[in-house]
């Protein structure tokens, strides 16, 4: 839910050929943007302020020692994601900085959440048609 924008901001590119035929451009635009249109769309449907806020926040860096609210589980989330399935492009933006997931969990704890998660992983991208 935390990347709705993005799926907003593609099916609204879909009528823009121009820019949905150029990946470096489209791609640019759903960094940009997908946080806040998501933030737009989940307010329009009467989402909480915790869950806006988490929305907002959850590509902004910063340092978490312990999770103490929403915004800080979804940005943990998010930085586990990006480990193993980012819809982001490493060659268009670099790799999304994840090494802070070392300062919360060991190895195997994180290895763990990632294999637990897997299948859920799955069923959703299937779902979704990927």
């Amino acid at each position: 839910m935390h990347d709705l924008g993005v799926f907003y901001l593609m099916s609204r590119a879909a009528n823009f050929p121009d820019l949905a035929n150029d990946p470096v451009e489209l791609h640019a635009l759903l960094v940009s943007w997908h946080d806040s249109i998501g933030h737009a769309l989940l307010s329009a449907l009467g989402s909480p302020e915790s869950v806006l806020v988490a929305v907002q926040e959850h590509e902004t860096d910063r340092e978490i020692v312990e999770l103490k609210s929403l915004t800080d589980v979804l940005y943990v989330a998010n930085k586990i994601a990006n480990r193993t399935s980012s819809w982001r492009d490493p060659e268009l933006d670099g790799e999304v900085d994840t090494s802070m997931l070392e300062t919360i969990f060991d190895a195997d704890a994180l290895a763990e959440i990632v294999a637990e998660s897997e299948e859920e992983v799955l069923s959703l991208k299937a779902a979704l048609g990927g």
